[in-house]
């Protein structure tokens, strides 16, 4: 892992999927020390994401404390496996609208998002198998807040020892404060947050604790337990999580862990546009924040499947993140001269002379399959 600045002390990991859905317009931070890209096999779900979870594990094993930015809850059976790797006993805090507890025998969707925490307490070992993972102790778990449960699974934490506490900094601190020094995982799925804070969300679960009291909370924690990793699943819809408001809110809830976020549009995009300040037009694919490219660009926002008038010059911005050499989303006739941007999923065509003058008629941006 890249050394990390000593203000944060974080090594940096995002896991921009779905289950085994790869979310595109995931957001990634500058300085992110590792993006997970696994090439999943065909087959199952449950198969694709214990692979997903292998790569997921290996990533935090080498990390000296990984802070995970992921798309879903279940990235957290592999967290938790890497951890294991050093450490013996573990505890975990999980903040969730959701209490994620229940299983195959007991769900009414199906959706295995929704077992991630059954999982890792061995309740579904079906699912958990081949990851490394050894179940964690229900009495060494503190769930927080869990107001959207369907019946089955309320029954199911009622039986279990796990620890409820409502989201609040003082219940949580008293919690945690119980079970002694043990080394814990903290884990925040962002629709917790009262869903009228945070448009966008995949499950929202209406009123519930604000931004700032979960600000809190996480403060709370990382000032009675030795947090040795965490993860904040960004569960918002696909065609959501890329959003200007959705990094507002990453980087603040990273904020209250102590890690400090920053969001580059484009690396090397400001000596392009110093050369060329007039840019007249820019193009971005969906989840972009194009005005945040510069704001003295007059900006032209297009989506999969709008006309894009290629005699004009632009600066074309591909945000869709692509693993092999395809230019997914961007219109052939535009590519001449790209300069790859891997790690924070991005491709950029420059110089501006070599932009676009090939063809003087509309060209269509095409749809990307999977693209949200």
């Amino acid at each position: 892992m890249a050394d990390r600045d000593a203000a944060d002390g974080w090594d940096l990991i995002v896991t921009p999927w779905h289950l085994d859905e790869h979310i595109p317009a995931f957001p990634v931070p500058v300085g992110t020390d590792e993006t997970i890209r696994p090439s999943l096999p065909d087959g199952d779900v449950p198969g694709r994401m214990r692979v997903l979870h292998r790569e997921v594990a290996g990533a935090v094993g080498r990390a000296a404390r990984p802070l995970l930015l992921s798309g879903d809850c279940p990235t957290a059976l592999g967290a938790v496996a890497g951890l294991q790797r050093r450490h013996r006993d573990l505890a975990v805090v999980w903040l969730d609208a959701h209490g994620d507890f229940n299983t195959p025998a007991i769900t009414i969707s199906g959706y295995l998002g929704g077992m991630a925490l059954a999982m890792m307490t061995g309740r579904a070992p079906e699912f958990s198998r081949d990851s490394g993972l050894r179940p964690v102790a229900d009495t060494d778990i503190v769930l927080a807040d869990a107001r959207d449960l369907d019946p089955a699974e309320r029954d199911a934490l009622a039986a279990s020892q796990v620890r409820r506490v409502p989201a609040d900094p003082g219940a949580i601190t008293s919690a945690v404060s119980e079970l002694g020094r043990m080394p814990v995982y903290l884990h925040l799925d962002v629709d917790v947050i009262d869903s009228g804070q945070l448009p966008g969300l995949r499950f929202p679960s209406g009123p519930g604790p604000s931004v700032t009291q979960i600000e809190e909370c996480l403060a709370a924690v990382c000032a009675v337990a030795d947090v040795k990793a965490a993860c904040i699943a960004c569960a918002w819809l696909p065609d959501r999580v890329g959003d200007q408001a959705t990094r507002q809110a990453i980087t603040r809830l990273a904020g209250a862990l102590g890690a400090d976020l920053t969001w580059q549009v484009l690396p090397g995009l400001a000596a392009v546009l110093e050369r060329a300040p007039a840019v007249p037009a820019v193009y971005c694919d969906q989840g972009a924040d194009a005005a945040a490219v510069a704001p003295r660009v007059r900006v032209t926002r297009v989506l999969p499947g709008d006309a894009v008038d290629v005699g004009q010059v632009l600066i074309v911005v591909d945000f869709i993140d692509v693993a092999d050499d395809a230019h997914v989303g961007v219109p052939a006739a535009l590519v001449e001269n790209v300069e790859r941007h891997p790690g924070i999923g991005a491709h950029v065509l420059e110089p501006l002379a070599a932009l676009v003058h090939v063809h003087q008629h509309p060209a269509v941006v095409p749809e990307v399959p999977g693209g949200g």
